[in-house]
């Protein structure tokens, strides 16, 4: 069962999520290809910036893995926030009525 992941924000995450958005009509009408490309990339460093954290790596059966993962994103690319995370159940979740079951959720892993 994979229960860990890394959660945070990476530059191509960030330039992926840039490209979903577009400047305003008007003003892409007026802007060059240059200028465009310059706009998506200061959405793109304001959303590596302030961004929510997001999963960002796929899940692991064990911490370390996460570990090295971090390490090597570390190296190769811009990254803000990374964190390992677990999947445990919600601290304060009330047990769903159909199942009984208390819901999932990712919490910030500590040692």
């Amino acid at each position: 069962m994979s229960a860990f992941c890394v959660f945070g924000m990476t530059e191509p995450l960030a330039k992926t999520l840039a490209a979903r958005k577009a400047p305003p009509k008007k003003a892409q009408e007026k802007m060059t290809a240059e200028e465009l490309r310059e706009w998506y990339a200061e959405r793109a460093a304001v959303i590596l910036e302030s961004s929510k954290a997001r999963q960002v790596s796929p899940e692991f059966d064990a911490p370390q893995f996460c570990r090295d993962w971090i390490e090597l994103a570390q190296k190769t690319v811009k990254n803000n926030g990374l964190r390992v995370m677990v999947r445990q159940p919600k601290p304060d979740g009330k047990p769903n009525k159909r199942t009984g079951k208390i819901p999932m959720t990712w919490l910030p892993y500590s040692q």
